[in-house]
């Protein structure tokens, strides 16, 4: 379905849900989704912001294969390389910016 409306219902998941199942099922529809606006601020604000480790690199994983045709995400995943305090989520974001 490609109306505008399923990726704000996608972002809003994203921003308002707490359970970590339902994050990570919003952050899988993400990816059937093009990177729009709306839907790259919310699994910025998911990465950069969710309790869930899990969470954060399924989000930061979606933001790196964006980053070609989202260029601003760059900034997003720079604080992820720095401060992120799972190792793998810092990896993952960290070698997509030495890529």
């Amino acid at each position: 379905m490609q109306h505008d409306e399923v990726d704000g219902l996608i972002a809003t998941r994203l921003d308002q849900d707490q359970s970590p199942v339902a994050l990570r099922a919003a952050v899988n529809a993400a990816k059937l989704r093009a990177p729009t606006a709306p839907l790259a601020a919310a699994l910025s604000r998911a990465a950069l912001g969710s309790g869930d480790s899990q969470t954060r690199y399924r989000a930061t994983g979606l933001l790196v294969e964006w980053l070609p045709r989202r260029p601003e995400l760059r900034a997003v995943l720079v604080q992820l390389a720095a401060r992120d305090e799972n190792d793998d989520v810092r990896s993952l974001a960290a070698n997509a910016l030495h890529t």
